[in-house]
């Protein structure tokens, strides 16, 4: 048999992440920076992913393919900036960077392939 996995739909407090529906109930499960690795700068709180458990202890975790994240710090579009492929960094509400085009601004949300962990579209409201 394998190891079980669990759904999560993560909430994050003091800089870990525990499973909403463990809330009221019992003992419980949380996940940090050492259990889910590189995987923590691409969470938010309410993001649901499943997570992989050794002995009732998160040891993995799949995000969902995509995420929307908002931008909270980059740099202005400079109008004659038009180059094909050019792009500029971009630090994200999580604290992760990813380069964007020069057109993305702050407060503005992009979706992020998890995968490839880069840009793929900026998100309309």
């Amino acid at each position: 048999p394998g190891l079980p996995v669990g759904v999560w739909n993560l909430l994050k407090y003091d800089g870990v992440f525990q499973d909403q529906a463990q809330l009221a109930a019992g003992p419980r499960s949380t996940a940090n920076k050492d259990q889910l690795g590189d995987a923590m700068d691409l969470l938010k709180e309410n993001t649901v992913c499943t997570i992989l458990l050794f002995n009732g202890l998160p040891i993995g975790i799949t995000l969902p393919n995509f995420v929307s994240l908002t931008v909270v710090e980059s740099e202005p579009w400079a109008k004659g900036d038009t180059a094909t492929g050019s792009t500029k960094p971009a630090k994200l509400e999580t604290g992760f960077e990813v380069q964007v085009p020069p057109f993305i601004d702050e407060g503005q949300m992009i979706k992020i392939d998890t995968r490839t962990r880069e840009y793929v579209e900026r998100v309309n409201d």
